[in-house]
C-alpha cells in the first residue's frame, strides 16, 4: 500500500495505488499547496504542453511539474512515472 502524506485527498490516502485527477491539491517542497490542473501518462507528452518547471515532489509514482502562464503565474500537472 503506499500512503501520501502530502497528497490532499481524503480515502485516496490511504488506496493501494494513488491516481492523482484534475482539481487535487498537492503540497510541493519548492511551491507549497499546487492544485493540479492536468495529469498526464508520459513525460514527453506533458513536456511538449509546456510543464517543465520543477517542484521536487517526493513521490515514487507521480512527477509535479509547473508550466508559467504568466508573471508570478503558473499551472502545475502530474505527470505518471513509468512501472
Amino acid at each position: 500500500m503506499v500512503v501520501l502524506a502530502n497528497f490532499k485527498n481524503g480515502d485516496a490516502e490511504t488506496k493501494g495505488e494513488t491516481k492523482m485527477k484534475k482539481g487535487d491539491y498537492v503540497e510541493t517542497p519548492r511551491f507549497l499547496t499546487v492544485k493540479i490542473e492536468k495529469v498526464f501518462k508520459s513525460n514527453e507528452r506533458a513536456l511538449r504542453e509546456g510543464y517543465t518547471e520543477p517542484t521536487h515532489y517526493g513521490n515514487p509514482e507521480y512527477h509535479i511539474r509547473g508550466k508559467h502562464t504568466g508573471p508570478n503565474m503558473m499551472k502545475f500537472a502530474a505527470i505518471k512515472k513509468p512501472a
